[in-house]
């Protein structure tokens, strides 16, 4: 157990390892604009993968763990009928973006075959936690985020012709489409007897009722991760957001690592100790979730800021060093975000979905009243604003837990 532990923390290691060399490297061989351009394109991508995904995870991995195994596949393949539906809706929209150059044109065919990928590959990932199959988990979240994004910037370093967006995007074409067949394999691995029953549609409307609601609020979220480039572009210009996408890179790493090492590890156990009604072993959970999580944000953002002083110098470009002072805000952000996953942990696995809508959405309102009232401050209100936007989101979150363990507590007292 501790040699596969040790193995997983290693290929997560190595994702954040991965993810920080091709900021790095392409913040060095691509002109400010072109790292602006991966940006908008990166964080749209993102966004949309949580609209396809309907935040349906949230319901089927509730449903699935404790689920007999024969059962499994059926459910998954009900999952997948679900998400061909919602891709096939959402490409008019895309195409329309690209045709009206609200993103860069000519790029659409790989935005539409990695907005399928990543967002299947991701699923997968989630399947795999939830069936206590974390170490291909890793492996599956490496190939996606990590392996090809050490083999581009290696590439890209060594031959100068490969210094292009279409090469790096058919790069992460290789690196999503080897996770999905890697995780593929390992789910057919199954039984598959479920396979040759209808297809429940029944499932997919009682998953979408409950999921569509945590859709709205996890939208809300990456709204504030996807129209915040937009304002850096808007307020700065093409050449301060490739600036801009270059320190917020930096910090979504941080981020990334503590959702894959801490918090999808952390939630299935969390879930089935309120499934069981183990109250005690519930708050035992928690605890160690938010020492392990506040421990990480420390750690992280820390080198996160000895990296990037490092990192500005060796770029040498006076659009990032000119810039450099949008970092301390990020990485405060990103601290106050990722110290906020603990509240929404406890809230989530106790179905306390209201909240985390209603809170979810009064951040997002939060960062555009912010950025609206302070945006002839210029580029600086942009990140300032993601500091408000989210500590509203932490103290929301957190004053809502204290209630819902209060609630907990007397129960567990009368119920003695």
């Amino acid at each position: 157990m501790i040699a596969l532990r040790m193995l997983n923390v290693t290929l997560r290691g190595a994702t954040l390892a991965g993810k920080l060399a091709l900021v790095f490297f392409l913040a060095k061989l691509l002109s400010p604009e072109e790292v602006g351009h991966y940006g908008l394109l990166a964080a749209t991508l993102g966004w949309l993968i949580y609209l396809v995904g309907c935040e349906f995870y949230a319901f089927s991995t509730r449903d699935l763990i404790g689920r007999d195994a024969p059962q499994v596949l059926g459910l998954l393949r009900n999952q997948g009928i679900l998400f061909a539906i919602t891709h096939v809706a959402v490409w008019p929209f895309v195409l329309f973006a690209f045709y009206s150059d609200l993103l860069p044109g000519h790029y659409w065919p790989w935005f539409i075959l990695l907005l399928a990928l990543e967002h299947l590959g991701l699923e997968l990932g989630r399947m795999l936690v939830a069936l206590s199959r974390p170490v291909t988990a890793s492996f599956v979240l490496f190939l996606r985020g990590g392996a090809w994004c050490i083999v581009a910037a290696a590439a890209m370093w060594l031959v100068p012709a490969l210094r292009s967006l279409d090469f790096l995007f058919a790069a992460w074409f290789v690196g999503a489409l080897a996770a999905l067949v890697l995780g593929m394999v390992r789910l057919l691995e199954l039984p598959r007897s479920s396979l040759r029953q209808p297809i429940d549609w029944r499932w997919i409307a009682v998953g979408l009722r409950t999921s569509l609601p945590l859709m709205v609020a996890s939208l809300a979220v990456r709204c504030i991760f996807t129209i915040d480039r937009f304002w850096a572009d808007a307020l700065g210009g093409p050449a301060t957001l490739g600036a801009y996408v270059l320190f917020v890179g930096l910090a979504m790493a941080v981020l990334s690592f503590l959702d894959a090492a801490v918090i999808d590890f952390a939630y299935p156990r969390i879930v089935a100790t309120v499934k069981s009604g183990r109250v005690e072993d519930y708050f035992t959970a928690m605890k160690g979730l938010a020492m392990s999580v506040v421990i990480s944000v420390l750690v992280l953002c820390a080198g996160c800021w000895v990296t990037s002083l490092a990192l500005v110098y060796w770029l040498d470009n006076p659009t990032y060093s000119k810039n450099a002072f949008l970092l301390p805000w990020i990485l405060l952000a990103t601290a106050i975000y990722g110290i906020s996953m603990i509240p929404h942990v406890g809230l989530y696995a106790r179905g306390q979905d209201k909240v985390i809508i209603f809170s979810q959405l009064a951040a997002l309102a939060a960062f555009v009243i912010i950025a609206t009232l302070g945006s002839g401050a210029g580029i600086s209100i942009v990140p300032f604003a993601l500091v408000g936007a989210f500590t509203l989101l932490l103290v929301w979150k957190s004053i809502a837990f204290w209630f819902t363990r209060r609630q907990i507590l007397a129960d567990a007292a009368l119920a003695n």
